[in-house]
């Protein structure tokens, strides 16, 4: 099956293998996220991330020669580990909004979620967890880490904070 798209002007075509055997043709230039709402729009609104030959990638990853890919979402292992790494960076983008003063240390994704060590005056009281949490909805709603590349525009603002101890997500995964 051939998707259409356009890429430096003149189309060249691809082919992309995928996890459940099918072969399918794409132009190339063609993002993760495209060929997920090529395949169904539930699996675009699932998929987290893709895999392209063993790397996992964002979804606005364009797709530039033939390969092996796999959408995953919170299903796959691979996936939840994509979705804790990346609430952990909205959790610290969060922190950061509310508390500027908050210096960031770690934020790895772990078994069963993720946590955040943060260097500041006091221990957070439930009151400002609260505030945290709706914070970070708020952020999510900002559409912060979905598509057209923001994701690495979080990565950015974080890796620019002069206080940032982490070097975990100072390099975007895809590029």
């Amino acid at each position: 099956m051939k998707q259409r798209s356009q890429f430096n002007g003149a189309f060249s075509w691809l082919k992309l293998s995928l996890k459940d055997g099918s072969v399918r043709e794409y132009a190339v230039g063609t993002t993760v996220s495209e060929v997920a709402k090529s395949i169904s729009q539930g699996l675009a609104r699932e998929a987290l991330a893709g895999k392209v030959n063993g790397k996992i990638v964002d979804l606005e990853y364009p797709l530039k020669e033939d390969a092996a890919l796999e959408l995953l979402t919170f299903n796959d292992e691979e996936g939840k580990t994509v979705y804790r790494h990346s609430t952990a960076h909205v959790l610290a983008q969060a922190v950061k909004r509310l508390f500027p003063d908050a210096k960031l240390a770690i934020g790895p994704a772990i078994q069963d979620g993720y946590y955040y060590d943060f260097d500041v005056e006091q221990p957070f009281t439930p009151a400002q967890l609260e505030r945290i949490e709706e914070e970070m909805i708020k952020i999510i709603k900002e559409d912060i880490l979905s598509t057209g590349g923001t994701s690495q525009e979080v990565v950015s603002t974080l890796a620019n904070y002069e206080d940032c101890k982490s070097c975990s997500f100072r390099q975007p995964r895809h590029g």
